[in-house]
């Protein structure tokens, strides 16, 4: 059978921070990327995970949360009854990761806290979106020329199994299309979000999105060592020591006009974008545009400055 064609085009990158390269540690950040289909709709799978620094072995940590996740999904995606992705897959995968990190302590003889990390996962269908995220880093797409960030990082819990596990994990389900989303680690927060008004700092993304524009569907090699050059670019290292993962994605002809307007969410708050509100009556600004490249002369630019977070 012949497979249906791809229209998401994916850069994605894990990078050590400089504070890393100092002392000799590994790179904690993991992520991975796929594309799916399932009864004829295209699916975007991304997970990443930023291994705790506290934990001894938070590189272990992070890379069995991602793979753990991203294989049971995957598994879903492509079982014989193809059910649906919706948030009770991302828990139930969540909750194999968690299993999978008690199996591995025991393995290596290790304390679960030297694994601990953080969990971001986005499952990306054609006319909807579902979205988990447990600890910091964070999420955000555009739909409409608006950005949103639907789960503002949780200031108080860092680590994926210190934070209640399941219990703490935030969903999202996004009832309407979607033609750009960013997942990044903690080590871009101040570059990517506007922690005063909780918002985007579009720029971030928006100089990003012509290479994905101008390149074949798919997930790439060349992009994703061209990312990783651009997160180890001297511009963003002096903003950031800490390990960084971004993963991009840009798919063209989307259908905005059968979508509904609204976007369905679950439990907690998430921002309406640019000229919105979000619950508890904080105003959400208007975001702008820039144009660049995923390697752009002279680094991440002027507008992308870190902003300061509470």
């Amino acid at each position: 059978m012949r497979r249906p064609p791809q229209h998401w085009r994916v850069a994605g990158a894990s990078r050590p921070g400089r504070s890393h390269l100092r002392t000799g540690m590994p790179c904690q950040d993991a992520h991975r990327v796929g594309i799916q289909w399932a009864n004829g709709e295209e699916w975007l799978l991304v997970v990443a995970s930023d291994g705790a620094g506290s934990a001894s072995h938070a590189e272990i940590g992070s890379r069995v949360i991602v793979d753990t996740v991203f294989d049971v999904l995957e598994e879903q995606v492509n079982s014989p009854d193809r059910s649906p992705l919706d948030t009770a897959s991302l828990m139930l995968a969540a909750e194999e990761a968690r299993q999978a990190l008690v199996r591995t302590a025991r393995e290596e003889a290790l304390n679960l806290r030297d694994l601990a990390g953080t969990l971001l996962i986005a499952a990306v269908g054609t006319q909807r979106a579902v979205l988990a995220q447990l600890g910091d880093g964070a999420m955000a797409y555009r739909a409409r020329g608006q950005w949103h960030c639907p789960i503002w990082p949780c200031g108080e819990c860092h680590e994926f199994l210190r934070c209640g596990a399941i219990a703490r994990l935030q969903t999202r389900t996004l009832a309407m299309p979607i033609d750009t989303l960013g997942v990044f680690t903690d080590g871009l927060e101040k570059l990517v979000l506007q922690f005063d008004t909780q918002t985007v700092h579009a720029p971030f993304f928006e100089r990003l999105i012509p290479v994905l524009q101008a390149a074949p569907p798919g997930t790439s090699a060349e992009r994703d060592d061209g990312l990783g050059r651009y997160l180890g670019n001297e511009a963003i290292g002096e903003r950031t020591d800490d390990d960084t993962t971004l993963v991009l994605a840009w798919r063209p002809d989307v259908d905005f006009q059968s979508a509904p307007e609204a976007i369905g969410l679950g439990a907690g708050c998430a921002g309406r974008g640019a000229g919105g509100r979000i619950p508890g009556g904080r105003a959400a600004q208007p975001t702008d545009r820039c144009q660049g490249s995923m390697m752009p002369p002279g680094g991440p630019g002027p507008d992308c400055t870190a902003h300061p977070r509470d």
